[in-house]
């Protein structure tokens, strides 16, 4: 079962990548193991990188964004179910809908 995964579309930054938000912050564990995969050679075109205190990430198109956002669901999938396999936390204990300023304020 995945806990976390991305919540609707993409949005455009100013820098011309695309942000996504997620339904939780990853854990460490998770969180290495994703950007392991997204930097293996289907998710390195993406230049996916995890934002460091939200639960989003940022990424730049390959110009399909339908399929970019399929390869970044499976990516999270793949990473999820690793970090559950060794015993480790999914993710942090935080409420993602929180204010962006503080968007972790609850985290544990």
């Amino acid at each position: 079962m995945v806990l976390i995964q991305r919540l609707g579309g993409p949005t455009l930054t100013e820098r011309g990548e695309y942000r996504v938000w997620l339904t939780g912050q990853p854990s460490e564990v998770c969180r290495r193991r994703f950007l392991k995969l997204a930097r293996a050679k289907e998710g390195k075109r993406l230049r996916i990188a995890l934002d460091e205190h939200a639960a989003t990430l940022t990424f730049v198109s390959s110009g399909d964004v339908k399929a970019d956002l399929q390869m970044i669901d499976l990516l999270l999938e793949e990473a999820v179910d690793d970090a559950a396999e060794a015993g480790q936390p999914r993710w942090l204990d935080c409420d993602p809908r929180r204010s962006p300023r503080q968007p972790f304020a609850s985290c544990r």
